[in-house]
């Protein structure tokens, strides 16, 4: 099958995906990672809220015509009912990102897993390494907050996150998608990767050195 032939075939799958990325690479930076919140980006942050709420009902609307189509009315009613939830959860939670989150869900009934779990593999990796090179190299727009274990005094710093605890829950979401996605194909070496990037996280958490370098952000 050609690339042309390809993108025919999966557009719908591939738009989600880059939907997908591309919102969740943005509020995982903004909502994890400890960088100062302009006005510019809360702007950009409702734009893009927008954008891809748009785009996900276009293609919540596919689905709902081609199950029209078949005559599968019972599903319309129960995924229209679902997306009027939504909007009553706006209003009470974290406003237009509860509203796409749900979103989200509900246009994922006819993706295909794969393309979710890859979408989410990017986003997550390039925020995850990403922050910890860039707070590793004393990038200023990066801060690091450091906790210290009462009892034992040991110390843990965040990795350029909000907390202390985001890289070492990113790293675990990271490995189980990892897992999923390659499922049985999944070789020694890359399990050996894989536990050698939660070490490395494990460590660096806790390296005195580390510290030491970027005691002037604290």
């Amino acid at each position: 099958m050609n690339v042309k032939k390809s993108i025919q075939n999966n557009w719908k799958n591939l738009l989600f995906g880059a939907l997908y990325f591309l919102w969740g690479a943005f509020f995982l930076v903004y909502k994890t990672v400890n960088i100062p919140k302009s006005s510019i980006l809360d702007k950009f942050r409702l734009l893009l809220n927008l954008v891809v709420l748009a785009a996900l009902l276009f293609l919540i609307l596919l689905d709902w015509i081609k199950d029209w189509q078949k005559g599968y009315y019972s599903k319309i009613l129960f995924s229209g009912i679902f997306l009027a939830i939504a909007f009553i959860v706006k209003g009470h939670g974290d406003g237009w990102l509860s509203l796409v989150m749900f979103v989200f869900l509900l246009a994922s009934a006819s993706i295909n897993f794969n393309y979710i779990l890859s979408a989410f593999l990017g986003f997550s990796g390039l925020v995850m390494m990403g922050s910890f090179f860039l707070s590793s190299r004393g990038v200023n727009i990066l801060r690091n907050f450091i906790s210290v274990r009462v009892g034992n005094g040991a110390i843990r710093y965040s990795l350029g996150f909000n907390w202390v605890t985001n890289p070492a829950q990113l790293a675990f979401f990271f490995v189980v998608a990892y897992v999923v996605l390659r499922n049985k194909k999944t070789t020694y070496w890359e399990m050996l990767l894989l536990e050698l990037v939660s070490e490395l996280y494990n460590f660096m958490c806790k390296d005195e050195q580390f510290l030491k370098l970027n005691s002037n952000w604290v």
